[in-house]
């Protein structure tokens, strides 16, 4: 029976594995470490021997059998997420019982690299997800010393619980980090998902190297790296006795979270032309640079994430939808098959027959979108009622997204352009196409308040 903890890299197939664990928790809670502990458990490494995959201030070089060729930044100092990637791991040994399991590590969720940066790792996990058949538990890692109540803590849980599908709900496990012999009540009010068990643990073995300390240093790290040992074969034994989960519901969010954020950009590019008419309404002859799709013969490789054409007229002959590694062959990728256009994975891109053109457009061009010509765009309540109706189109299919995700995952915290939708339909505000757009709307709306209904009685 062999024992091994090895990286797969981008582009590889991931081999066969009996469980898998996915990683979540915010920015700085610990994931690395918890990884590097469990890795080096694994292989039942020395505390002056330790294998390091994702590498920290103390440990700036990952070794060899865990560089996948990602590069995370190392500044531990730093309040950004170090790891920006995913990372896949496989190990079997004698902790494991000798099964092989599949450790997949995301990206941290919290708000100090920005909210774009975590709709991107949102992206990330649900993509990361993407890459295997079945998921047999949710990791969530929290610090021991974390405070429930503030801000940070309530808004990095609100975004780890819309990537934790309604399949899985009873598949989180926590994992209490740096913790130093001590106990805490877990309170299960303060999350929005429910905790099948707690498990704490001591992973401050890599917060200093062993190499460089004294022999009394040495023997606590080695007799807390002992008791880790311990903890991390208590998570595999718990967790192999449960089923593990296909992982379909992730491609349904992965799906409809995309539609969500081209509606949003949708949304902001009407904002966009609604003050750029009512700053030159004026200058009706005025041009201005814009960009639009325009459908061709050929398709191209497009950028899910970043809404870009990566390779004109792709000679792959593949029309399937976005999520596949069959990207890896497509000319916009490099050795480490990550494209050179955007950064992406193989897994962001798809082919659309389209290409972006850039034109000049005059503002009159802009208002004839809006059904106006030049005189009745000088009409302030015109101006506005067809603004408007333009705008409950978009947000009917946003709030339509949202709802089909909510069915997926309930906990995923739908936008606030649910209350300006409610507004359209109390104030009689709604498109041309007027009783369609309404009854739409108020289905998608009646279906959310009665998934929260549902969920507060549960």
């Amino acid at each position: 029976m062999s024992i091994f903890a090895k990286c797969v890299r981008p582009g590889e197939q991931i081999q066969h594995y009996d469980y898998s664990f996915l990683l979540l928790g915010g920015t700085g809670v610990g994931k690395s470490t918890f990884i590097n502990t469990l890795l080096n458990i694994v292989l039942e490494s020395n505390i002056i021997s330790l294998k390091i995959a994702a590498k920290s201030k103390v440990y700036p070089n990952i070794s060899p059998e865990f560089n996948d060729g990602l590069i995370e930044n190392a500044n531990e100092s730093s309040m950004d997420s170090q790891t920006a990637h995913s990372h896949f791991y496989l190990v079997c040994g004698k902790v494991t019982n000798f099964k092989t399991v599949l450790i997949i590590d995301t990206p941290g969720l919290s708000a100090t690299g920005g909210i774009s940066d975590d709709d991107k790792n949102t992206n990330e996990i649900m993509v990361a997800a993407l890459r295997v058949d079945k998921i047999s538990a949710i990791l969530f890692l929290e610090k021991f010393s974390e405070n429930r109540a503030t801000p940070q803590f309530i808004y990095n849980v609100y975004r780890i619980s819309n990537v934790i599908p309604q399949v899985f709900e009873n598949s989180v496990f926590m994992i209490l980090t740096f913790d130093c012999d001590g106990e805490k009540d877990i309170q299960a009010s303060a999350y929005p998902f429910n905790i099948q068990e707690a498990f704490l643990i001591n992973n401050s073995a890599f917060r200093c190297d062993a190499r460089l300390a004294e022999n009394d240093k040495k023997k606590k790290l080695e007799k807390s790296l002992m008791k880790s040992r311990i903890k991390i074969q208590k998570i595999f034994e718990t967790i192999f006795k449960r089923d593990s989960q296909n992982t379909i519901q992730y491609n349904e969010m992965f799906i409809h979270y995309n539609n969500i954020m081209k509606s949003i950009a949708n949304y902001m590019n009407h904002l966009n032309n609604f003050e750029m008419i009512k700053s030159n309404i004026n200058n009706p002859n005025m041009q201005f640079v814009t960009k639009r799709w325009e459908e061709v013969k050929y398709h191209s490789t497009m950028c899910v994430r970043h809404e870009k054409i990566c390779h004109q007229d792709c000679a792959l002959n593949f029309t399937n939808c976005a999520g596949s590694n069959y990207f890896e062959n497509c000319a916009c990728m490099n050795v480490e098959k990550i494209c050179c256009k955007c950064g992406c994975t193989s897994a962001y891109h798809y082919h659309d027959f389209k290409i972006l053109v850039e034109e000049k457009t005059e503002l009159k061009k802009i208002l004839s979108e809006y059904l106006l010509d030049e005189l009745s765009a000088k009409n302030y309540d015109i101006l506005i009622r067809k603004i408007n109706e333009k705008e409950s189109e978009i947000i009917k299919d946003l709030i339509h997204s949202e709802c089909q995700i909510h069915r997926i995952n309930p906990r995923y915290h739908l936008s606030k352009y649910f209350s300006i939708a409610e507004n359209y339909i109390s104030n009689g505000i709604y498109a041309s196409k007027g009783k369609k757009i309404k009854e739409e709307l108020e289905a998608d709306i009646n279906l959310y308040k009665k998934i929260q209904a549902s969920l507060r009685n549960s």
